[in-house]
């Protein structure tokens, strides 16, 4: 599974910089992948700790929009799917202070504050983080 939490890492990443666009032929299967095999693994204790680790993502809701696309949302919420409940905070820390670093220079830079990162570039960093085992 970590196998395919990377290529899902990877590819919006590219897609992100290339396109602007998040696309959801790759996020829906991956995402119904990782719950059928945190389903298969766990059974149905494991469905809370699913729940739950979607939970944190769902309360980035509010950012649509202000900075925040849905395509970024749904990134958020696939890759969540593949993370432990106890993984995911540090998972959008990661992202979003990655986010932050790699735009800083880019808005000193530009002087504009809407030239931007695409955010699927620091959500990878964050997930390859993770897959190297620094969290």
């Amino acid at each position: 599974m970590k196998f395919v939490l990377g290529l899902v890492g990877v590819f919006s990443a590219l897609s992100d910089l290339t396109t602007g666009r998040i696309f959801n032929v790759v996020l829906f299967p991956a995402a119904a992948l990782a719950i059928a095999a945190r389903l298969w693994s766990g059974g149905l204790p494991a469905l809370p700790g699913l729940v739950l680790s979607l939970f944190l993502p769902l309360l980035l809701l509010p950012l649509w929009g202000r900075g925040l696309g849905a395509g970024d949302l749904k990134l958020l919420l696939c890759i969540c799917c593949f993370l432990q409940p106890e993984t995911v905070p540090v998972f959008l820390f990661a992202a979003f202070g990655l986010g932050a670093a790699l735009a800083l220079p880019i808005l000193v830079r530009t002087k504009n504050r809407r030239a931007g990162l695409p955010f699927a570039v620091p959500v990878c960093a964050a997930v390859l983080l993770y897959l190297g085992g620094v969290y």
